[in-house]
C-alpha cells in the first residue's frame, strides 16, 4: 500500500469514528486532483476544538502517539494558543489544527466535499490555505 493509500485510510477511519473534520493542505489537493502524483509527507486536517477529545481517543485507540508541540497529550494539558495536535502512527503523521484565525472551521466542516469517503475542505479555501502556508508548493502543484 503506498503512502497516499495509508494516509487516506487513516482519514477514512477518523471519519468513520464520527470525528468532525475537514482535510486541508496537500492531502486535500491530492484527493481533489489524484492525477497530480504529489508525494505526501503527512496529512493535515482542521477540526472544531470540541472534537479534540474524540480525535485523541481515536488516535490512541489505533496505537497513535499524540503530542502538542512535542509534549505528550494529557487531558489536563492547556492547549490554548497551541493551534494543533500531532498524531503519529509509525512513519505516518496527522496534524490536526483546532484554531485558525483565517477560517471558520465549523463552516468548512459543514461545507466539506466528500471525496473517496473523506471530508475535504471546499476548493476555494483549500487553495487559499495552501497558498498562505506554502506558496511555492501551491504554484508547483
Amino acid at each position: 500500500m503506498n503512502d497516499h493509500a495509508r494516509h487516506f485510510e487513516l482519514l477514512r477511519s477518523l471519519a468513520g469514528h464520527g470525528v468532525r473534520f475537514v482535510t486541508v493542505g496537500s492531502a486535500g489537493l491530492v484527493l481533489a486532483y489524484e492525477e497530480h502524483g504529489y508525494a505526501l509527507a503527512d496529512v493535515d486536517v482542521l477540526l472544531p476544538r470540541g472534537e479534540l477529545g474524540a480525535l485523541v481517543a481515536w488516535a490512541q485507540g489505533r496505537g497513535g502517539v499524540v503530542t502538542v508541540w512535542g509534549e505528550p497529550w494529557t487531558p489536563q494539558l492547556d492547549v490554548t494558543g497551541k493551534h494543533y495536535v500531532r498524531a503519529r502512527f509509525g512513519e505516518l503523521q496527522l496534524d490536526a489544527s483546532f484554531e485558525d484565525p483565517d477560517f471558520d472551521i465549523d463552516a468548512l466542516v459543514r461545507d466539506a466535499r466528500w471525496l473517496d469517503g473523506i471530508p475535504v475542505c471546499p476548493e476555494r479555501e483549500l487553495w487559499a490555505g495552501k497558498f498562505r502556508k506554502d506558496p511555492e508548493g501551491a504554484r508547483t502543484f
